[in-house]
């Protein structure tokens, strides 16, 4: 995966325990700051055994550290400058969710993220007329708990909506589905809810705030 990813990864670590156990992770890794960081692609295995190590050290497992990355995403996102540049791509949570794969592929035109792996979303209408997201990933259902962290957070910080994530039965052809409740809110009150579904699948995806480290710098440049 990209070396964004880790970035971020450091970034939660920073700010959820301290820099005593990103420096725990490093060493469970054998990877130096510098090589972990790097801002170019990184074998999948690599990204995953730091994920695992740093479960192990937040005391928590893999869906809750990436549920947490996904939350976290967000507000590093906003921190670095990208945020913007995500909202362009739509007036609301659903509008957003619909023009996923146009963003991605925006991403991707872009010299540093040419080779990155992205997910394909495709969005339909169940049975209900509740709107559908069909997500696929080369690396399957493993990401799907970063998909439920990034929306959930998204929806208040960005849209002044609130989120809820209802797994529901999955659809042919999918690993995971998700009925999404979502409330519109005005005034800290709920002002309308609409429900909605999103499918993941695979395509055969009082701490103190820390310094930006130079590659954070560069993340967002």
């Amino acid at each position: 995966m990209h070396g964004f990813i880790h970035v971020t990864l450091r970034s939660l670590m920073l700010a959820k325990a301290g820099e005593t156990h990103w420096t725990s992770l490093l060493e469970n890794i054998g990877r130096t700051e510098h090589q972990i960081l790097e801002l170019v692609m990184h074998d999948d295995a690599l990204t995953v055994s730091a994920f695992v190590a740093g479960a192990e050290l937040l005391q928590t497992d893999i869906p809750g550290i990436l549920r947490a990355f996904g939350e976290h995403f967000v507000t590093f996102l906003d921190e670095t400058n990208y945020l913007s540049t995500v909202l362009a791509f739509g007036k609301d949570l659903l509008d957003f969710v619909h023009n996923l794969d146009e963003m991605h592929a925006t991403l991707r035109r872009a010299p540093k993220h040419s080779d990155c792996q992205f997910p394909h979303f495709v969005t339909s209408h169940g049975p209900d007329g509740e709107v559908l997201l069909n997500y696929s990933s080369s690396r399957g259902s493993m990401l799907a708990p970063v998909v439920e962290g990034i929306l959930v957070a998204l929806a208040p910080r960005a849209y002044n909506q609130e989120l809820r994530m209802e797994a529901i039965d999955t659809m042919e052809g999918y690993s995971v589905t998700w009925r999404l409740h979502i409330k519109t809110v005005e005034g800290g009150r709920a002002k309308r809810e609409t429900v909605s579904s999103v499918s993941a699948t695979p395509a055969k995806a009082g701490a103190r705030v820390p310094e930006r480290s130079a590659m954070e710098v560069r993340a967002a440049s």
